[in-house]
């Protein structure tokens, strides 16, 4: 029997990535680039499926695909897997994040999170020519729900973070971005999706931006590359990043009204069920 920390696959392993924090499912196969690991990694596989709520039946096969293709079998020690943690979609963290971790359980696989907001900047600034990146503040601006935003800034041209992440209602976006000197770009679904409210929230406080096209957004094979080069993998879960509660826990006063329910009543059978389900 395995330790939780003891993982059998070597790092010479391929690693299959998952994201699943927007509205598109991504799988990207990589292997090290050197037999015997070393830290560099090669593409093998790269999937991008737009899913929009329905991710369930595409997932797995998904997976099951892009492993046949690399003629990789799934057995004890022969893989790791490296998930997008958050902040973004409840339901296509949840499926990425079970998905994984019961394969290697299954498996006896080591996992390692990976946060969204820097693999989506990675992206970005890995897409502009460093000699057309002046100092500055990328902003990862993705959607969260109405009038909310994940929101994390990103130093320019290294791309080291500069802010936690954070979810914001559009009002308090300006302040932000404009505690950051020299120039300050934004781009993300949270961007697209409130261009126009965002901008003039912009205009009302002074605060100059560029808005970048929000596919540069999307995370790369190359980011992916660069990001599982630094990733440390064990045998632990992944925890989850949400950021903030999920709709139905926000919602459930009016969601338990309509089952004759109160807030309270209606928390203690989910306690209930939880510990039953232990």
């Amino acid at each position: 029997m395995t330790s939780p920390e003891y993982s059998a696959a070597p790092d010479s392993s391929p690693v299959l990535c998952l994201n699943g924090a927007e509205m598109h499912i991504q799988l990207c196969l990589l292997a090290p680039a050197q037999a015997g690991g070393g830290g560099a990694y090669r593409l093998l596989r790269f999937e991008e499926h737009a899913v929009a709520g329905r991710a369930n039946p595409v997932l797995v096969p998904a997976m099951q695909r892009v492993l046949e293709e690399a003629s990789i079998p799934l057995e004890r020690g022969g893989l790791r897997l490296a998930c997008v943690r958050g902040p973004g979609s409840f339901t296509g963290l949840r499926l990425t994040l079970s998905a994984c971790l019961g394969l290697a359980e299954a498996l006896e696989l080591p996992l390692a999170g990976m946060d969204y907001l820097p693999l989506a900047a990675r992206a970005v600034i890995q897409a502009i020519p460093p000699k057309k990146m002046d100092p500055g503040t990328l902003f990862m601006v993705t959607h969260a729900r109405r009038r909310q935003v994940y929101c994390q800034g990103f130093s320019l041209p290294d791309g080291e973070p500069v802010t936690a992440p954070d979810v914001l209602m559009l009002e308090d976006v300006p302040a932000l971005v404009a505690a950051h000197p020299g120039i300050r770009l934004l781009v993300g679904t949270g961007m697209e999706r409130n261009r126009e409210p965002l901008e003039e929230l912009f205009a009302q406080a002074q605060v100059d931006v560029a808005v970048l096209p929000v596919d540069m957004a999307h995370p790369t094979p190359k980011a992916f590359i660069t990001e599982v080069a630094n990733l440390t993998f064990s045998r632990q879960p992944i925890e989850p990043l949400y950021l903030r509660g999920s709709d139905a826990e926000e919602n459930l006063p009016a969601i338990a009204a309509l089952r004759g329910l109160s807030a309270e009543e209606a928390r203690e059978k989910i306690l209930r069920a939880r510990a039953d389900s232990d």
